[in-house]
């Protein structure tokens, strides 16, 4: 399976007969479309993506488009309704878009048997699916819109002492568990977007499940990030007040500091946000006792 990932944030997963593309016009939500011959290749991956955003960002607004896919295995329609039946409480709505009536009558019987139906509408009109997308996420521009540039994939590696870096062309993050749900994130060079979610899927695999959480940001080498990256921080930081006890942020440039600001003001988290520009302030409010459970 080929996985490639693209400047706006949209994902693509291939084979040879088939490909479900996952597009993310705005964070929160998610447009999926697949198209050719799904025999069971993917297994349970696009479930994995969907719900991994659904963490990182929900609740989700969902759009899945089947208007694409010519042949569909039984067994696979089997997952699909299964999936249904326990539809993550991350996917506030769903919404599908089916080429042929049996293939509606198929999500529609679904949808009943899973009891999602409050959650669920069907759509056989390309028009209304895409209006109801461009409801959620205005600057949609359309199902047939060519992707942009594929980016290059960023490499992971993990050191014995628990630190996870990740690595592109133009950035680096430093991902680091201090103590129960107190991580450290250091950021350098300029975020086009090749990490994808994965930063905020190494931080909640960090606090695990702690009840609160404490994050600690050094961004005294950060040049800044692209649109869909700051507009995707700023939306996990909302979905994520809840849990946020404190959020340290390390930064000297007067442009990142005026950045941050501005994220956490619009994510409203900036009751919980204090922003450093000395060194020395942000150490002091690091945790001082060891991380005894590694």
């Amino acid at each position: 399976m080929n996985c490639e990932l693209f400047e706006d944030g949209s994902t693509r997963l291939s084979i040879a007969e088939a490909a479900f593309v996952f597009r993310r016009p705005r964070p929160g939500v998610l447009v999926v479309t697949g198209t050719g011959w799904d025999r069971g290749q993917f297994g349970d991956v696009p479930f994995e993506e969907i719900e991994a955003e659904g963490a990182r960002f929900g609740p989700l607004e969902l759009f899945i488009d089947t208007s694409g896919m010519e042949f569909v295995e039984r067994a696979v329609v089997s997952r699909w309704t299964a999936w249904l039946q326990q539809l993550p409480a991350s996917v506030g709505s769903l919404g599908i878009l089916h080429g042929e009536e049996m293939t509606g009558l198929n999500v529609a019987v679904a949808a009943h048997l899973a009891r999602q139906s409050g959650r669920l509408r069907t759509h056989p009109d390309r028009r209304p699916f895409e209006e109801a997308i461009r409801q959620a996420a205005a600057d949609f521009a359309g199902l047939d819109s060519p992707l942009p540039a594929v980016l290059a994939p960023a490499r992971r590696k993990e050191a014995a002492s628990g630190v996870v870096t990740l690595e592109a062309t133009s950035a680096r993050l430093d991902i680091q568990r201090l103590s129960a749900g107190r991580v450290l994130v250091t950021i350098e060079g300029y975020d086009r977007g090749e990490f994808g979610g994965t930063p905020f899927d190494e931080i909640h695999r960090c606090v695990g499940s702690a009840p609160e959480w404490r994050l600690f940001l050094d961004l005294r080498a950060a040049r800044g990030a692209t649109g869909p990256v700051s507009s995707a921080w700023t939306r996990w930081f909302a979905s994520h007040r809840h849990v946020l006890r404190a959020v340290d942020i390390l930064a000297e440039s007067q442009t990142v500091h005026v950045a941050v600001s501005y994220a956490h003001h619009s994510s409203g988290t900036h009751q919980v946000a204090r922003v450093h520009r000395n060194p020395e302030s942000f150490r002091d409010a690091l945790p001082r006792e060891p991380d005894r459970t590694r």
